[in-house]
């Protein structure tokens, strides 16, 4: 991603692999963080690959030290199985993002749904209406982002070179045959 940010986190992380499998795929797909908000999380984790080495590691007691410590200009996006979810096929990823996510088993805590005045809802899609591991649900999250974000450079780049192409003119044009009047 050329310009911004995101960092990807768990309410009440319940499972170690998982968070280890999520700070991996954070640092493959540029996140600049990962946080636990809750339960403490051993942040040296045989699944996070030595991952955890090169990305940060943030740790929370409950909802109001974690928004106290996040950046004043990022968006929140919960990732939930909630009614009023925007889905991920059609959302627009904000530039300066933190992703929230919940346990399997509980999900994001109401509280989590209105910590900032723009707190999104998005929902990942599938076909049963069931709650997806939380590694595997952040990971596609953020493909998503990354994925989204490379069209749009892509794009940007096509029409650029579009609006910069000129035709070239053809400075060997043959004079017009004499008038035979």
């Amino acid at each position: 991603m050329e310009r911004g940010f995101f960092m990807m986190g768990v309410v009440e992380p319940r499972n170690t692999l998982n968070i280890g499998t999520l700070i991996r795929s954070s640092h493959v797909f540029g996140a600049t963080g990962v946080f636990g908000i809750g339960a403490a999380f051993p942040v040296e984790n045989e699944a996070a690959h030595d991952f955890d080495r090169h990305l940060p590691v943030f740790h929370f007691a409950d909802a109001q030290q974690f928004e106290h410590a996040m950046p004043a200009n990022a968006e929140f996006v919960v990732i939930e199985l909630h009614e009023n979810a925007c889905d991920l096929r059609t959302f627009v990823h904000p530039e300066r993002a933190v992703y929230i996510l919940g346990s399997e088993y509980m999900g994001v805590p109401e509280e989590y749904l209105t910590l900032r005045h723009h707190t999104r809802i998005v929902q990942v899609p599938a076909r049963e209406h069931v709650s997806l591991n939380v590694a595997i649900a952040g990971s596609i999250v953020m493909a998503d982002r990354v994925m989204k974000e490379e069209g749009r450079q892509a794009r940007r780049r096509m029409f650029s070179e579009r609006s910069n192409h000129r035709p070239e003119r053809d400075h060997h044009r043959r004079k017009p045959p004499p008038d035979q009047a």
